[in-house]
């Protein structure tokens, strides 16, 4: 997992409002989905300005440039382009539709993968406030404070992570002292060790945690807590620290905004994915899981199982 994917808009059509075979820019993402496959045989296509113009995503400007700007480009692109994808054409019916197949069942399986989470982050935006707006809530569920120290990995640098909720609202109890680690990738190789983790302090002893890594950087949570214990906010109580992490299992139903088959194969991609223990390198004996079953339809997350 991805601890700084960019959250969807939550002021978009609810799930309510949509059915699942009219979802917005359907024929588009078709047209990029066909592309994209008969790209990874006959050229670049998917990478090319044709195919970054069809694409449905992309802005009505073209990486900041005007229209008339980027057309010259446009066109000089295609003058390769063109002749190359044309001329490959032949091969699609003497064994080129193998790898055009095999696209298609890539590609289909990044798309549904970017729409499920999307469709995960906005139930999550819509439910959970940020901290200063749930710890009423907190303070209200909770019914005592354990020693030690529980570190939660957010998404958001506002918002409370939805397992945090899930244990109050469940469990009722929480540690002395509460981490909400964000992780960012900068857009840069190596971030300088002085600007890689910030420590704020919030109230109720809770600490927000960022941690900035560049894209050639492999993050450590423990390497992360060790600098922001340096900052004397937090103590040394590296044997004392739980690491909760959140496991969502997808329930599959034809009435579900993604349809079954498409919300079946999101399920098998996200029980397959790569664990945040593994990822960030959190102790294994130091990691608490909790598992939530979601239905992409619910307006509500249901209760977590442990």
């Amino acid at each position: 997992m991805n601890a700084t994917t960019a959250a969807p808009d939550s002021s978009g059509p609810s799930s309510s409002s949509l059915p699942a075979h009219a979802s917005p820019g359907r024929r588009g993402a078709s047209v990029a989905l066909a592309l994209g496959a008969l790209g990874i045989v006959f050229g670049d296509i998917g990478t090319s300005p044709l195919f970054r113009r069809l694409s449905p995503r992309q802005p009505d400007r073209f990486e900041g440039w005007s229209r008339a700007r980027a057309l010259p480009l446009l066109l000089l692109f295609l003058t390769f382009d063109a002749p190359f994808f044309v001329a490959n054409l032949f091969k699609l019916f003497d064994g080129g539709w193998v790898p055009v197949l095999i696209g298609i069942v890539l590609i289909s399986a990044m798309l549904i993968w970017s729409k499920g989470r999307n469709l995960i982050v906005e139930q999550y935006l819509n439910r959970f406030p940020s901290l200063t707006d749930a710890m009423p809530k907190i303070r209200e569920r909770l019914i005592g404070r354990v020693p030690g120290t529980a570190v939660f990995l957010a998404s958001s640098l506002t918002r409370v992570p939805p397992i945090l909720m899930h244990q109050v609202d469940r469990l009722r109890v929480l540690h002395e002292r509460v981490v909400l680690m964000t992780i960012l990738t900068e857009d840069v190789a190596v971030v300088p060790p002085e600007k890689r983790v910030e420590v704020l302090a919030a109230e109720d002893n809770f600490f927000r945690v960022v941690a900035r890594y560049g894209f050639m950087e492999q993050p450590n949570v423990e390497e992360i807590l060790k600098v922001a214990r340096a900052t004397t906010l937090l103590p040394n109580d590296a044997g004392e620290t739980t690491y909760f992490l959140g496991r969502e299992t997808i329930l599959a139903r034809a009435t579900g905004q993604m349809g079954r088959i498409a919300e079946g194969s999101f399920s098998y991609l996200q029980r397959n994915a790569v664990a945040a223990d593994r990822q960030f390198g959190i102790p294994p004996s130091q990691a608490v899981e909790i598992g939530a079953q979601i239905d992409l339809l619910a307006h509500e997350i249901p209760s977590p199982r442990p």
